[in-house]
Protein backbone atom coordinates (compact mmCIF):
# COMPACT_ATOMS: atom_id res chain seq x y z
CA UNK A 1 0.00 0.00 0.00
CA UNK A 2 2.87 2.43 0.74
CA UNK A 3 4.30 1.91 -2.59
CA UNK A 4 0.82 2.76 -4.44
CA UNK A 5 0.79 5.80 -2.22
CA UNK A 6 4.25 7.10 -3.46
CA UNK A 7 3.69 6.14 -7.36
CA UNK A 8 0.55 7.95 -7.11
CA UNK A 9 1.92 10.99 -5.43
CA UNK A 10 4.48 11.10 -8.05
CA UNK A 11 2.60 10.81 -10.34
CA UNK A 12 0.05 13.39 -8.73
CA UNK A 13 2.96 15.69 -8.02
CA UNK A 14 4.43 15.42 -11.97
CA UNK A 15 0.65 16.55 -13.12
CA UNK A 16 0.95 19.67 -10.99
CA UNK A 17 4.27 20.53 -12.12
CA UNK A 18 2.75 20.35 -16.35
CA UNK A 19 -0.59 22.17 -15.22
CA UNK A 20 -1.63 24.95 -16.78
CA UNK A 21 -2.27 26.22 -13.62
CA UNK A 22 -1.24 25.03 -9.96
CA UNK A 23 -1.40 26.62 -6.68
CA UNK A 24 -1.86 25.98 -2.52
CA UNK A 25 -4.81 24.89 -0.63
CA UNK A 26 -6.01 24.95 3.30
CA UNK A 27 -9.42 24.09 4.47
CA UNK A 28 -11.54 22.48 7.49
CA UNK A 29 -14.02 20.26 7.22
CA UNK A 30 -16.34 19.11 9.75
CA UNK A 31 -17.20 14.52 9.69
CA UNK A 32 -19.84 12.75 10.12
CA UNK A 33 -18.76 9.08 10.77
CA UNK A 34 -21.43 6.56 11.61
CA UNK A 35 -21.27 3.24 13.17
CA UNK A 36 -23.34 0.61 15.12
CA UNK A 37 -22.74 0.33 18.67
CA UNK A 38 -20.56 -2.57 19.20
CA UNK A 39 -20.50 -5.50 22.18
CA UNK A 40 -17.96 -7.82 23.08
CA UNK A 41 -18.46 -10.81 25.20
CA UNK A 42 -15.54 -11.84 27.50
CA UNK A 43 -12.11 -11.99 26.86
CA UNK A 44 -9.16 -12.43 28.86
CA UNK A 45 -8.87 -8.73 29.52
CA UNK A 46 -12.41 -7.78 30.42
CA UNK A 47 -16.04 -9.07 30.91
CA UNK A 48 -17.60 -6.73 28.66
CA UNK A 49 -17.20 -3.95 26.35
CA UNK A 50 -19.45 -1.87 24.57
CA UNK A 51 -18.76 1.24 22.44
CA UNK A 52 -19.68 3.64 19.88
CA UNK A 53 -18.92 6.90 17.99
CA UNK A 54 -19.22 10.02 20.46
CA UNK A 55 -18.02 12.56 18.19
CA UNK A 56 -15.78 13.41 15.07
CA UNK A 57 -13.38 16.36 15.54
CA UNK A 58 -13.20 19.34 13.00
CA UNK A 59 -10.44 18.16 10.80
CA UNK A 60 -7.39 20.48 8.83
CA UNK A 61 -5.68 20.29 5.54
CA UNK A 62 -3.43 21.46 3.03
CA UNK A 63 -2.14 20.76 -0.10
CA UNK A 64 -1.09 21.36 -3.68
CA UNK A 65 -4.09 22.26 -6.55
CA UNK A 66 -3.77 22.06 -10.41
CA UNK A 67 -5.92 23.42 -12.68
CA UNK A 68 -6.52 22.12 -16.67
CA UNK A 69 -8.94 24.23 -18.83
CA UNK A 70 -11.06 21.97 -21.57
CA UNK A 71 -12.06 24.99 -23.74
CA UNK A 72 -13.61 28.12 -22.32
CA UNK A 73 -15.80 26.36 -20.23
CA UNK A 74 -14.77 22.78 -18.38
CA UNK A 75 -11.79 22.31 -16.72
CA UNK A 76 -10.05 19.08 -14.74
CA UNK A 77 -8.77 20.01 -11.56
CA UNK A 78 -6.43 16.91 -9.54
CA UNK A 79 -5.53 17.56 -5.65
CA UNK A 80 -2.73 16.11 -3.15
CA UNK A 81 -3.86 16.85 0.07
CA UNK A 82 -2.73 15.81 3.59
CA UNK A 83 -5.49 15.45 5.98
CA UNK A 84 -5.85 15.55 9.93
CA UNK A 85 -9.07 14.07 11.59
CA UNK A 86 -9.55 12.20 14.77
CA UNK A 87 -12.50 10.40 15.89
CA UNK A 88 -13.99 10.07 19.41
CA UNK A 89 -15.53 6.82 20.99
CA UNK A 90 -17.83 6.59 24.11
CA UNK A 91 -16.24 2.73 25.79
CA UNK A 92 -18.00 1.15 28.62
CA UNK A 93 -16.05 -1.76 30.31
CA UNK A 94 -16.70 -4.10 32.72
CA UNK A 95 -13.60 -5.62 34.30
CA UNK A 96 -12.88 -8.80 35.11
CA UNK A 97 -12.94 -7.87 38.78
CA UNK A 98 -16.71 -6.99 37.61
CA UNK A 99 -16.02 -2.97 38.15
CA UNK A 100 -17.22 -0.65 35.69
CA UNK A 101 -15.27 1.60 33.71
CA UNK A 102 -16.60 4.86 31.18
CA UNK A 103 -14.35 6.10 29.61
CA UNK A 104 -13.68 8.79 25.92
CA UNK A 105 -11.45 6.80 23.65
CA UNK A 106 -9.99 8.72 20.43
CA UNK A 107 -8.21 7.07 17.21
CA UNK A 108 -6.27 10.01 14.96
CA UNK A 109 -5.75 9.54 11.51
CA UNK A 110 -3.14 11.11 9.36
CA UNK A 111 -4.24 10.82 5.45
CA UNK A 112 -3.06 11.68 2.29
CA UNK A 113 -6.06 12.47 -0.07
CA UNK A 114 -6.51 13.10 -3.95
CA UNK A 115 -9.43 14.39 -5.60
CA UNK A 116 -9.89 14.28 -9.06
CA UNK A 117 -12.87 16.64 -10.16
CA UNK A 118 -13.92 18.14 -13.29
CA UNK A 119 -16.69 20.59 -14.07
CA UNK A 120 -17.64 23.88 -15.60
CA UNK A 121 -16.69 27.64 -15.31
CA UNK A 122 -19.20 30.30 -15.51
CA UNK A 123 -17.73 33.45 -15.41
CA UNK A 124 -16.39 33.43 -11.58
CA UNK A 125 -18.08 30.57 -9.99
CA UNK A 126 -17.34 26.84 -10.86
CA UNK A 127 -19.41 23.70 -10.43
CA UNK A 128 -18.31 20.31 -10.10
CA UNK A 129 -17.65 16.80 -9.34
CA UNK A 130 -15.37 14.08 -9.14
CA UNK A 131 -13.87 10.85 -7.02
CA UNK A 132 -11.43 10.91 -3.93
CA UNK A 133 -9.04 7.94 -3.16
CA UNK A 134 -7.98 8.48 0.69
CA UNK A 135 -4.27 6.48 1.79
CA UNK A 136 -3.27 6.38 5.46
CA UNK A 137 -0.31 7.88 6.40
CA UNK A 138 -0.40 7.51 10.35
CA UNK A 139 -2.78 6.25 12.69
CA UNK A 140 -2.77 6.04 16.42
CA UNK A 141 -5.76 4.74 18.54
CA UNK A 142 -6.54 4.33 22.49
CA UNK A 143 -7.95 0.91 21.80
CA UNK A 144 -4.61 -0.31 21.19
CA UNK A 145 -3.00 1.50 24.12
CA UNK A 146 -5.39 -0.17 26.82
CA UNK A 147 -6.04 -3.55 25.41
CA UNK A 148 -3.76 -5.76 23.96
CA UNK A 149 -5.11 -7.60 21.83
CA UNK A 150 -6.97 -5.33 19.64
CA UNK A 151 -5.98 -4.87 16.09
CA UNK A 152 -8.33 -2.48 13.44
CA UNK A 153 -9.04 -3.89 10.10
CA UNK A 154 -9.53 -0.81 8.67
CA UNK A 155 -9.93 -0.60 4.88
CA UNK A 156 -7.16 1.49 2.94
CA UNK A 157 -6.78 2.89 0.36
CA UNK A 158 -10.70 3.86 1.05
CA UNK A 159 -12.78 5.84 -1.87
CA UNK A 160 -15.65 7.96 -2.21
CA UNK A 161 -16.93 10.68 -4.17
CA UNK A 162 -17.86 14.59 -4.31
CA UNK A 163 -19.75 17.76 -5.25
CA UNK A 164 -19.11 21.07 -5.39
CA UNK A 165 -18.49 24.87 -5.88
CA UNK A 166 -15.91 27.40 -5.76
CA UNK A 167 -15.93 31.00 -6.84
CA UNK A 168 -12.51 32.49 -7.85
CA UNK A 169 -11.71 36.27 -7.01
CA UNK A 170 -9.02 37.69 -9.48
CA UNK A 171 -6.01 39.29 -7.37
CA UNK A 172 -3.53 40.01 -10.24
CA UNK A 173 -3.32 39.15 -13.90
CA UNK A 174 -1.52 35.68 -12.73
CA UNK A 175 -3.32 35.33 -9.29
CA UNK A 176 -6.50 34.30 -7.95
CA UNK A 177 -7.93 33.53 -4.66
CA UNK A 178 -10.51 29.76 -4.57
CA UNK A 179 -12.39 29.55 -2.15
CA UNK A 180 -14.38 26.28 -1.85
CA UNK A 181 -17.09 24.15 -0.06
CA UNK A 182 -18.03 20.77 -0.71
CA UNK A 183 -19.28 17.91 0.11
CA UNK A 184 -17.84 14.08 0.61
CA UNK A 185 -18.57 10.87 0.68
CA UNK A 186 -17.70 7.14 1.00
CA UNK A 187 -18.83 4.60 -0.77
CA UNK A 188 -17.58 1.96 0.96
CA UNK A 189 -16.83 0.65 4.23
CA UNK A 190 -14.00 3.01 6.38
CA UNK A 191 -13.09 -0.89 7.56
CA UNK A 192 -13.92 -4.08 7.76
CA UNK A 193 -13.31 -4.48 11.69
CA UNK A 194 -11.05 -5.23 14.32
CA UNK A 195 -9.59 -8.38 16.11
CA UNK A 196 -9.90 -9.13 20.06
CA UNK A 197 -7.72 -12.31 20.34
CA UNK A 198 -7.63 -13.46 16.60
CA UNK A 199 -11.63 -13.31 16.93
CA UNK A 200 -12.72 -11.04 14.17
CA UNK A 201 -15.60 -8.31 14.77
CA UNK A 202 -17.70 -6.98 12.07
CA UNK A 203 -18.65 -2.95 12.11
CA UNK A 204 -20.18 -1.07 9.49
CA UNK A 205 -18.42 2.69 9.28
CA UNK A 206 -19.42 5.41 6.90
CA UNK A 207 -18.51 8.58 6.19
CA UNK A 208 -19.09 12.08 5.05
CA UNK A 209 -17.93 15.53 5.34
CA UNK A 210 -18.71 19.14 4.85
CA UNK A 211 -15.45 20.59 3.00
CA UNK A 212 -14.42 24.99 3.33
CA UNK A 213 -11.33 25.64 2.18
CA UNK A 214 -9.48 28.38 0.12
CA UNK A 215 -6.26 28.56 -1.67
CA UNK A 216 -4.51 30.64 -4.22
CA UNK A 217 -3.44 29.62 -8.14
CA UNK A 218 -1.11 31.00 -10.40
Amino acid sequence: MKKLLLISIFCLCYTLLIAQRMGIRIGLSQSKFTSDLIEIGQTSEFNSLKFQTDDVKNGLHFGLIAQYELGKIFFIQPEVLFNFNQINYYVEEITLEGGNVVATYKETYTRADVPISIGLKLIFVRLYVGGIAHFNIDYYSDFEDNFKNYKPNYKLPNFGWHYGMGIDLPLSKKMRLLVDIKHEKSIDDFGDGFEFEQQTNSIDQYFHRHVLSAGLIF
